[in-house]
């Protein structure tokens, strides 16, 4: 074979050889590339519309077994948590979004047993997920689309605040003009089976009432005006009644002889009552702790700061002086109780004072009368039954004047 035969032959063979080898790398390579474009399809598009299934499968049957359908053992919790888990998780597909919402929105309208407040509380919820969903967009068309369903959710929230701040204000405004005196109990925080609904609308306009047009804005801010000053009105005739009763307790105490209420006496054992200037005291303990609640302080703090300030401090020192007025009262009777203690016969009223409530000379008065009945008696038995009886007798206490 002639050498120009020989490379001819050669040089076919090895063309062939390459075009086979480039085929086979060829094919190779198309192989690889398809398979994970039919990976990644599933992967994106079966298990979000796996998540969808499971989100509407577990709103559905959560809402069915909490009205009251057959359960067969299943728990109504169980599937909260399933439509829980896929709301989290459905972040990170964009495409499926809309279709989420549409659930969802569809759910809340069905379910009339949501409060308003509630709905706003899971629809803000929803819409956090919505904002880590940007974040998994691909192209614009999925930015887009998700920007007008965050805007859907935007304004379908608005239309339940409106709506709901309508008949709060609606509620509150015939509560003011049939029974303004619940209001009050409103905003001092003052809990009742009668009051529920108020409380709960008064609760939804302060939370929300920023966010309400200029006119239900002033419509709101009209109703906590007219409470307010119906609460400061009656708060200064209150302090005025207190202070009233105080000065003329106080009147009476120089004037007449104010005695210890006893309810029953036997022996040694006397059973106390209570008395009126103790009882101006309980009444103004009262009035401190229910009118002047830490909540009424915070509502006058911001309506009338002033206001606020006066009320602890009248109410602080009125409650001080009674309290003195109280033990002044007791040592008057304890002083004419010793000046009259003339003799051993006198010994059964000295003996129920208590001497730790005296004025030092008043306590004076009392040691130096005690010591001299004590001599004038000589028989032993009866130096031993009237310390027996000063030991044990029950004296009268504070709250007895």
């Amino acid at each position: 074979m002639s050498d120009k035969m020989f490379k001819t032959f050669v040089g076919i063979g090895l063309l062939v050889i390459v075009c086979l080898c480039g085929f086979l790398v060829f094919s190779g390579n198309n192989s690889r590339c398809g398979k994970p474009e039919i990976s990644e399809m599933n992967r994106t598009d079966q298990p979000g519309q796996d998540l969808l299934e499971m989100f509407k499968v577990g709103l559905e049957k959560s809402r069915a077994l909490e009205n009251g359908a057959q359960n067969d053992g299943e728990d109504p919790e169980c599937y909260l948590g399933m439509a829980e888990a896929a709301i989290y998780q459905s972040s990170q597909y964009p495409d499926l979004i809309p279709d989420f919402w549409q659930l969802y929105q569809n759910h809340l309208d069905s379910n009339n047993s949501i409060s308003a407040s509630t709905h706003i509380e899971v629809i803000e919820l929803f819409n956090q997920v919505v904002e880590n969903c940007f974040n998994h967009c691909k192209n614009i068309e999925q930015y887009k689309s998700l920007w007008k369903t965050r805007e859907r959710i935007a304004s379908y929230r608005g239309e339940i605040i409106r709506k709901e701040a309508l008949n709060a204000l609606t509620l509150l405004e015939n509560a003011e003009k049939t029974e303004a005196g619940q209001l009050v109990k409103v905003l001092k925080k003052e809990t009742g089976d009668n009051n529920l609904d108020l409380m709960a609308a008064y609760n939804f306009l302060a939370d929300y009432s920023e966010e309400l047009p200029n006119q239900e804005q002033e419509r709101f801010n009209t109703i906590v005006q007219n409470v307010n000053n119906r609460i400061i009105s009656e708060t200064d005739a209150r302090i005025e009644e207190l202070k009233k009763r105080f000065n003329a307790l106080k009147e009476k105490s120089q004037k007449e002889r104010i005695e210890p209420v006893i309810l029953n006496s036997n022996g040694n054992q006397i059973e106390y009552g209570v008395g009126e200037s103790h009882q101006l005291l309980l009444d103004i303990q009262l009035f401190i702790a229910s009118e002047l609640s830490v909540e009424l302080m915070q509502v006058l703090s911001v309506a009338a700061p002033d206001k606020a300030g006066q009320y602890q401090t009248e109410a602080a020192d009125l409650m001080d002086k009674t309290r003195t007025l109280n033990q002044v009262i007791y040592n008057l009777w304890a002083n004419r109780v010793i000046n009259n203690a003339n003799n051993v016969n006198q010994f059964d009223s000295m003996s129920k004072i208590a001497a730790e409530y005296l004025y030092p000379v008043v306590t004076s008065v009392y040691n130096e009368k005690m010591g001299k009945i004590m001599m004038e008696i000589k028989d032993a038995n009866q130096i031993s039954s009237n310390v027996y009886k000063m030991i044990l007798r029950d004296k009268a206490p504070l709250s007895a004047f």
